[in-house]
């Protein structure tokens, strides 16, 4: 029953609010059924409307990022991770590289293949801008992510959770609606049966790995512990 006695049936509030323009007979009518209703509904109302807001983004994403595998380079297979991971972002971003070999030849004109120097300028001379870093979280991966980039981040891919070693570079290419991170690893994946990097090298072509995972591998010494190099649109 609404005020004037008129059976008007319920009451689309979806359809009120998108109708809201903050006009002053809309306010005064907020302002009245604010007046109206109980505290008890209110405080549920408000709960509801602020945590929806505060929701973060969950939608998966994945960057059409080429894959590379490092075992069948030319060059140093086994320590090449980090020219492989590169080559795969700098090719995604148009970089004119035929594939991770062409580009470990520019690498080596400043440097070794795990000097993070090295490549920062390798890539800037094939025309992208990128940044090495030592302090990234997991919000500089929804970031750039959400920006249509993709990150290269420093793991330690051997030994358990609880004492992670090793070293490893691999792409993050997306995330789950889970908000675990989609990867190009170019060794494998971490995840393979036995402890890992034990199945096909493809297996580390769009491996998820879980977000729990590299809060020990990528993140051992704190939230924006992570080693990483995040790149920028040409």
């Amino acid at each position: 029953m609404w005020r004037d006695g008129e059976e008007r049936g319920p009451i689309d509030f979806v359809q009120v609010f998108q109708s809201y323009k903050a006009l002053p007979h809309q306010n005064a009518a907020l302002n009245w059924l604010e007046q109206a209703s109980q505290p008890k509904t209110l405080e549920g109302f408000f709960r509801m409307w602020r945590d929806w807001q505060a929701v973060p983004k969950s939608n998966t994403i994945r960057l059409k990022v080429p894959y590379y595998q490092q075992v069948d380079n030319r060059y140093e297979p086994m320590r090449t991770c980090n020219t492989s991971s590169c080559a795969m972002v700098a090719r995604f971003l148009g970089a004119k590289i035929s594939g991770d070999d062409e580009y470990y030849k520019i690498v080596r004109k400043y440097g070794d293949t795990t000097d993070h120097t090295a490549q920062t300028k390798a890539l800037a001379q094939i025309g992208i801008k990128s940044t090495w870093h030592t302090n990234l979280g997991f919000a500089d991966l929804d970031k750039s992510l959400e920006a249509g980039l993709p990150i290269v981040i420093g793991i330690l891919h051997r030994g358990t959770l609880a004492s992670p070693t090793g070293g490893h570079m691999i792409v993050v290419i997306g995330r789950t609606g889970r908000r675990d991170y989609i990867c190009h690893d170019p060794f494998g994946s971490l995840l393979d049966a036995g402890g890992g990097y034990r199945g096909p090298v493809n297996n580390g072509n769009g491996v998820v790995y879980p977000r729990s995972v590299l809060n020990h591998r990528w993140l051992p010494e704190g939230k924006n512990s992570g080693w990483g190099r995040l790149f920028y649109k040409r």
